[in-house]
């Protein structure tokens, strides 16, 4: 992303986001930059109130384009599921068991 798409995206994660935990709005210092690419960023939002911290991946799309997908609260259970089982090894969890 260039510095243009990020500060963009900056804007946008503060005007459109708060916190997951206790629904403060995040300010400029709440938020951290990861990682881009060409097309994509990842930033971290570490609320300034409760300290809770959230990751999210913004990609950029040229005029006219749009993605929205949406996750369901299954999918977020399902996940929250996983995490709670899973003992940290990733090796066990890619070997193909047969």
């Amino acid at each position: 992303m260039k510095f243009s798409d990020i500060r963009s995206a900056v804007k946008h994660l503060l005007k459109e986001t708060k916190c997951l935990q206790c629904k403060k709005k995040y300010g400029l210092e709440d938020v951290s930059i990861i990682a881009t690419t060409q097309n994509e960023g990842m930033f971290e939002l570490t609320c300034g109130e409760c300290q809770t911290s959230t990751i999210i991946t913004m990609s950029k799309f040229n005029k006219g384009e749009r993605m929205h997908k949406s996750i369901s609260e299954d999918e977020v259970l399902d996940i929250k599921n996983f995490l709670n089982r899973f003992d940290g090894n990733f090796k066990k969890l890619f070997i193909d068991k047969k």
